[in-house]
């Protein structure tokens, strides 16, 4: 594809309405009729530059499924135990959490606490009951069976109560049963304590926004998803998240300056190119257990982790913080945590989560962009036992493409022997494609500017500028 000024390019975006298919056809059109770079000798764009202007002339509104009902929402007040009973019986894995000490009057983003995430909560679940569990033994005191206790309680009949069989009783009840029986985790209000599990702060976009806002936000915060509200009333209608993202930007396959960055190889980018030792690679081993699997997700706040065979150091799989869902659908395998290797979890999965589109760009963006997006299962997701993995001699877009088909936010990457070199994430990828600097004409004023001020930073001679240390 013929490279285009900045000018022409600017007045073809301009004089296109519509998303991504529209834009890519005013300019193709616009190409095959004037030449003007030979014409009157101006340079063309680097690819940097051209994409983002591009990006930054698709709003929000353009994309299909944001302007769906509202999502649901999570009230500061809520316990652990009804929020994460609320979010899995409605199939969701995150939410938005407001604030029910601010007035309806604050600004937007005082109305938010941020966005929990289901399996951060479930996590944070799971390493309380293993503390219970611990003290328990350690002390020999019962699990009390009065929700408004919020402590444990001697034994009435010391001598004839085992705690620890008193703990398997309960837990062969289910997940749910043990919040009920250990209040001070059940009962704990989430907006205390949201901080542990939550994605990050609450930094949104309107739908009249661009989709470069959004790749700026996604590459300089650490966040997962970005909430999209509606003027005039600021409800959240949808989230983007970080593995949306990356599908919007795959619909820009066939344009110059897109191709002339996806098609370089991993090892071209310096993020990508460098091998880890082994013993800095977060991992885990098949024989392990489920609840190591547990505290090394809770401890490293990732959202997967890589098994390993012990000898040959080949991945197996992988588990994700979301795979803890069936600790929730199986009272037995949760009773079982303990005893039940990672291999023989991965093994259990639903055989309906091995099947998945073969065509990452051809999926439903209806689906993938409303609340939606953030279904907890039948999600189509690939097997534990089928991670995304990537080697350095394949190409970006071959990386984002196989994440987008995974609904994965990281992959791993492998040597010609299979073995585990490395890990990079979509945030790695957003980033080859987010301008250090920014020269658009939107001023980013606003809404916008706003969201750069609750992290600590503000935009300065077309760049964003940490005036404090920012939020993780």
């Amino acid at each position: 594809m013929q490279k285009m000024g900045h000018r022409k390019l600017e007045n073809a975006l301009n004089e296109s309405s519509g998303g991504i298919a529209d834009k890519k056809e005013a300019i193709s059109n616009s190409m095959e009729n004037e030449r003007i770079e030979e014409a009157n000798g101006k340079p063309a764009l680097n690819p940097h530059e051209a994409l983002e202007l591009f990006l930054d002339r698709i709003p929000l509104s353009s994309i299909p499924g944001i302007h769906n009902a509202a999502v649901l929402e999570i009230k500061s007040n809520d316990s652990v135990e009804d929020a994460i009973t609320c979010l899995y019986k409605h199939n969701v894995m995150g939410a938005p959490v407001l604030d029910e000490s601010a007035s309806s009057q604050n600004p937007l983003l005082d109305r938010y606490i941020g966005l929990v995430e289901f399996a951060g909560m479930v996590l944070w679940a799971l390493e309380k009951f293993k503390s219970a569990d611990s003290e328990t033994k350690r002390t020999g005191l019962e699990i009390s069976n009065n929700k408004s206790n919020f402590s444990f309680r001697p034994s009435d009949n010391a001598e004839q109560t085992n705690p620890a069989r008193r703990i398997e009783e309960i837990e062969e009840e289910g997940f749910f049963s043990m919040l009920k029986h250990l209040p001070e985790v059940g009962l704990a209000k989430v907006g205390e304590i949201a901080r542990s599990f939550r994605w990050g702060p609450f930094l949104p976009v309107r739908v009249d926004d661009s989709l470069l806002h959004v790749l700026l936000l996604l590459s300089k915060h650490r966040l997962k998803a970005v909430p999209v509200v509606n003027p005039p009333d600021m409800h959240v209608k949808g989230f983007i998240t970080q593995n949306a993202a990356v599908q919007i930007l795959l619909q820009c396959s066939g344009l110059d300056w897109f191709d002339m960055i996806a098609h370089k190889a991993l090892f071209d980018f310096g993020r990508f190119h460098k091998e880890q030792a082994f013993g800095q690679i977060i991992h885990l081993y098949g024989n392990q257990f489920i609840i190591d699997a547990v505290d090394c997700l809770w401890k490293h706040r990732i959202s997967a982790v890589p098994v390993i065979d012990w000898k040959s150091r080949t991945i197996l799989g992988h588990v994700r913080n979301t795979d803890m869902r069936l600790l929730l659908d199986d009272h037995n395998i949760f009773s079982k945590r303990r005893t039940l290797t990672i291999e023989e979890f991965m093994k259990l999965e639903d055989l309906e989560s091995n099947s998945f589109s073969t065509d990452p760009v051809e999926t439903d963006f209806a689906a993938l962009l409303s609340a939606g997006i953030l279904r907890l299962k039948n999600v189509s997701l690939p097997k534990m036992m089928n991670p995304p993995t990537s080697q350095t001699s394949d190409t970006l877009k071959m990386a984002m493409e196989k994440l987008v088909k995974a609904k994965s936010d990281r992959s791993f990457l492998i040597n010609e022997s299979q073995e585990l070199i490395g890990v990079f994430t979509l945030r790695d990828i957003i980033n080859q494609f987010s301008p250090p600097s920014l020269n658009s004409l939107n001023q980013y004023g606003g809404f916008f500017q706003s969201a750069l001020e609750q992290t600590g930073s503000r935009m300065e001679g077309g760049t964003i500028v940490p005036t404090n240390q920012l939020l993780s």
